[in-house]
């Protein structure tokens, strides 16, 4: 099913399990079929950091894209993140497959047009929409009684990049990352509170969801960044509230059917007071994806990648993907380790060796761990 087709994304890890013809990849081994950019550069970019950096990953594409197409006028290529399409010049375009509406991506992308978006349809948070100049902590406290910290985002953060914790102790530091021209939300940082993941698959005729995620959440560094996903741990973390994020996830599907969207992408929800608030929609497929597809390949199941194109080639996909999902996976970065050296591992370098030059607070490597990394009593038997 994807054995035509060229892969573009962040991770060679992602597409693993994928039987993709090859693929083009900011990190990966340069190695059977696999193009990665930093083995080109002997450099590891931050690729949360799309401020800085954005160029030189489209560049990497585009030239690739280009280089392939001279050499197959046939070739066809998919994205990991369906927005990178936007950037493509229009000659390009044709070559990309499994592709939703271009103005969808453009709304998905503002996550303060999303976030205006799914209020009027299910639980949310209550967001203020400020400039960077009148952001300071005093400003927020005015904005929410007895709050104490506080989640400033950017419209187009990524991965926990461009997603602040202010509080009294840092706001200083964080002060100065904001700026002032641009837009950010501001809201309640909920204690105690579970971030979940789940991914979905749009068809002409039916919504599926595949098996939920925790995601695992790092704040050491002032900012909400994305480590990894549970999945072993999901079920007897989030209780009943399960019930209420399937339900609040097809509401929210349901309309983006009604607008055109199809294919796979991610959907994240915070567990906390007894609801389910909504907190973002990805049109790409997950770091925690490539779990996933290590799951429904034991199953001899479709992978999401291969879901992804059975949405833009059939009218309706197969609900057949109720399954337990055993393993847990964590990120490993320049500025956070190995936050789990006790719990055995299985290590994917992505090409990762200690003689590259690093970017700052720049991906290292994966862990995909047997049973959960968040409950280390659940475990479960070898396979």
């Amino acid at each position: 099913m994807l054995d035509d087709i060229i892969y573009l994304g962040v991770r060679e890890s992602d597409c693993l399990w994928c039987n993709y013809k090859k693929s083009f990849t900011l990190f990966g081994s340069g190695k059977k079929g696999n193009i990665a950019l930093n083995k080109l550069a002997n450099f590891r970019y931050n690729h949360n950091n799309f401020k800085k950096n954005d160029d030189i990953f489209n560049n990497f594409f585009i030239s690739s894209i280009k280089k392939e197409v001279s050499l197959n006028p046939d070739a066809k290529f998919c994205y990991y993140n369906k927005f990178t399409y936007t950037y493509l010049p229009d000659e390009l375009k044709k070559y990309i497959f499994f592709q939703p509406p271009i103005d969808l991506l453009y709304f998905l992308n503002n996550k303060h047009a999303a976030h205006k978006w799914a209020a009027k349809l299910t639980d949310s948070l209550k967001y203020y929409y400020v400039k960077g100049d009148k952001i300071n902590y005093d400003y927020c406290t005015n904005l929410f009684n007895n709050v104490c910290k506080f989640v400033i985002q950017s419209q187009e953060s990524s991965g926990g990049g461009e997603t602040y914790l202010l509080s009294k102790n840092n706001e200083n530091k964080i002060l100065k990352k904001l700026r002032n021209n641009e837009v950010y939300s501001i809201s309640e940082y909920k204690e105690n509170s579970v971030s979940v993941n789940v991914h979905f698959a749009i068809s002409n005729t039916n919504i599926i969801l595949l098996p939920p995620s925790l995601q695992i959440i790092d704040t050491s560094n002032d900012f909400l960044e994305y480590m990894g996903c549970d999945y072993a741990a999901y079920y007897d973390t989030v209780g009943n509230a399960h019930n209420k994020i399937t339900q609040n996830a097809m509401t929210l599907l349901k309309s983006l059917q009604q607008q055109g969207y199809r294919g796979i992408g991610g959907i994240d929800f915070l567990i906390a007071d007894d609801k389910a608030y909504f907190m973002e929609v990805n049109a790409r497929y997950q770091m925690s994806t490539s779990v996933l597809n290590y799951a429904f390949s034991k199953h001899n199941l479709p992978t999401v990648n291969q879901i992804d194109a059975i949405c833009f080639t059939q009218n309706e996909v197969p609900n057949i993907f109720d399954i337990k999902v055993p393993y847990s996976k964590c990120a490993v970065t320049s500025t956070i380790g190995n936050k789990y050296p006790d719990v055995p591992s299985k290590k994917i370098f992505d090409g990762y060796t200690e003689n590259e030059h690093l970017d700052e607070e720049v991906y290292l490597y994966t862990l995909l761990y047997k049973g959960s990394i968040l409950n280390k009593e659940k475990k479960y038997e070898d396979e």
